[in-house]
C-alpha cells in the first residue's frame, strides 16, 4: 500500500516541486506531442490543406507552430522558473480571491474537453469496430470504459502522463507514417497540388497557433523541467517539429484520397484495426493532459483534498459529461472559458518578469491585485470583442484573426503598461 501511495503521492501543486522530482527535456516532448497527435489535429490538417495551395499550406503549418512555440515557451518558461502550476501562478497575480473566476474557467475547459474527446472517440470506435469487426458496442459502456481508462494516467500524474506518452508517441508516429508509406508505395506522393485560396497567410498561421490553446496552461507540465533550456527544448520538439508534421502529413493524407477523416483514410487502406488504436492512443494521451491540468486547479479550491482523488472526480466528471451528450451544446460555452483564461496568461507572463519576488512569497497574497485584474478584464474585453457571434462573441473587429492571442497580447501590454505607470 505504500509502494502504491508513493506513485500516487505526486509533489504538492501549491508550493514549488522539489528539485528531485524535475525532468529532462525528452520527458516534456512525448508529453507535448502525445497531446499533439489527436483527431482534433488530424481534422485541422485535412480542413486546411484544401484551403491554401499546397506550398503556403506548408509554410504557413510551420510558421503558426513557431508562433505556438513562442506563446508556449514564454508560459512554460515562468513554470519552469517559479515551480509552479498555472492556476497557482493565477492566485499570485490576482490575488486569493481575484483569481477564483479564471481558475472556474480552467476547471469547465478541462472537464468539458475530457468529455467532448470522449465522446467523441466513443462515436467514432462504435462505428468503426462495427465496420471492421463486425460487432456493435454499446456507445454508453464504450463512453464509460474509454473515460475511466483514460483517467489512470492522470490519477497516477505527471509520471503517468510521461509514461504514457513514452509508449503511445512513437506508436502514434508509425501508425500516421503507415498510410503515407503505402501511397509513396503506390506513387501517388510525387505530384500533391491544392488550388485552394480561401484563407490568407496569415490567417492560417494564425489558425495553427491559436488552435493550440493548452499553451496558457503549460506550466503545470514545465513546473517539472530541470531547466528553461530544457523547457524551450521540449517545446521547439513539439511546435516546430512534431506539430506541423502533423497537419502536413494528415494534410498530405487528404489531398491525395480525398477524403477528410483520417480514420476512414486508414480503412480505405484496409488497415482498420490500425486505425482503432491510433484513435484510442490519440485520444487518451490528450485526455489524461485534459484531467491533469483540471485536477490542479481543482485543488486549488479544495487544498487539503489529495490530487490523485481530484483527478478522479474530474475524469468522472467529465465521462459524465460525455455520457449525457452534454458537449453537442457546450462548445460555445468552452470557446468562451478559453477567452475568460487566455487573457490570465499574458498577465502572469508579464507580471512575473516585472516583479518577480513576488512569485517566491507565497505566503503573503492578498485579496486582490486590482491592475492585474484589470489588465485581464482589458484582454478578455479585446478576446470577446473579436470573437464571432456565433461563438458568443461581439464580432466587432479583427487583430490576428483568433480571438485567443488577441486577448493575451493585449493583457499583457496593459500589465506592462500599469508597472510603468505605477513607476
Amino acid at each position: 500500500m505504500s509502494d502504491l501511495q508513493s506513485i500516487l503521492n505526486e509533489d504538492n501543486p501549491l508550493v514549488p516541486t522539489k528539485e528531485s522530482s524535475k525532468q529532462g527535456w525528452l520527458f516534456l516532448a512525448a508529453v507535448l506531442i502525445g497531446c499533439t497527435i489527436c483527431v482534433p489535429v488530424f481534422f485541422m490538417g485535412a480542413q486546411l490543406a484544401h484551403q491554401a495551395s499546397y506550398p503556403d499550406f506548408i509554410t504557413g503549418a510551420f510558421l503558426g507552430g513557431l508562433l505556438a512555440c513562442v506563446i508556449a515557451s514564454a508560459t512554460g518558461v515562468v513554470g519552469q522558473k517559479t515551480g509552479l502550476p498555472s492556476a497557482m501562478l493565477a492566485k499570485i497575480s490576482f490575488g486569493r480571491h481575484g483569481y477564483i473566476l479564471a481558475n472556474l474557467a480552467m476547471v469547465i475547459g478541462a472537464i468539458g474537453w475530457f468529455g467532448i474527446q470522449t465522446n467523441i472517440f466513443s462515436d467514432s470506435f462504435v462505428k468503426m469496430s462495427a465496420q471492421v469487426w463486425g460487432i456493435n458496442f454499446s456507445p454508453l459502456w464504450v463512453t464509460i470504459v474509454a473515460g475511466l481508462i483514460m483517467s489512470t494516467t492522470a490519477i497516477i500524474g505527471f509520471r503517468g502522463l510521461g509514461k504514457l506518452s513514452y509508449i503511445a508517441t512513437p506508436l502514434l508516429i508509425f501508425i500516421l507514417a503507415l498510410p503515407l508509406y503505402q501511397f509513396f508505395q503506390e506513387g501517388k506522393l510525387s505530384n500533391i497540388t491544392s488550388n485552394g485560396d480561401a484563407i490568407t497567410m496569415g490567417t492560417m498561421i494564425a489558425i495553427v497557433a491559436g488552435a493550440y490553446s493548452f499553451a496558457c496552461t503549460m506550466p503545470d507540465l514545465t513546473r517539472f523541467m530541470r531547466s528553461a533550456s530544457a523547457t524551450v527544448k521540449g517545446m521547439i520538439a513539439n511546435f516546430i517539429f512534431a506539430y506541423p508534421l502533423v497537419l502536413i502529413a494528415t494534410g498530405t493524407l487528404a489531398l491525395v484520397s480525398q477524403e477528410n477523416d483520417f480514420m476512414q483514410i486508414m480503412l480505405g487502406l484496409g488497415i482498420g484495426s490500425v486505425a482503432i488504436l491510433a484513435l484510442f492512443l490519440s485520444t487518451w494521451t490528450t485526455n489524461d493532459t485534459n484531467a491533469y491540468v483540471g485536477a490542479l486547479a481543482v485543488n486549488l479550491f479544495l487544498p487539503k483534498l489529495q490530487r490523485w482523488k481530484i483527478a478522479a472526480i474530474v475524469g468522472a466528471l467529465g465521462t459524465l459529461a460525455a455520457v449525457f451528450g452534454i458537449f453537442e451544446h457546450f462548445m460555445s460555452w468552452l470557446i468562451l472559458t478559453g477567452n475568460l483564461f487566455a487573457p490570465m496568461a499574458g498577465v502572469y507572463v508579464a507580471d512575473f518578469w516585472l516583479n518577480q519576488k513576488r512569485y517566491k512569497d507565497l505566503d503573503n497574497i492578498p485579496k486582490y491585485r486590482i491592475p492585474q485584474i484589470l489588465a485581464w478584464l482589458g484582454g478578455l474585453s479585446v478576446g470577446m470583442m473579436t470573437t464571432p457571434s456565433a461563438n458568443m462573441g461581439f464580432e466587432l473587429f479583427n487583430l490576428t484573426t483568433v480571438p485567443m492571442i488577441d486577448a493575451i497580447i493585449v493583457a499583457a501590454i496593459i500589465q506592462v503598461g500599469f508597472v510603468k505607470l505605477s513607476r
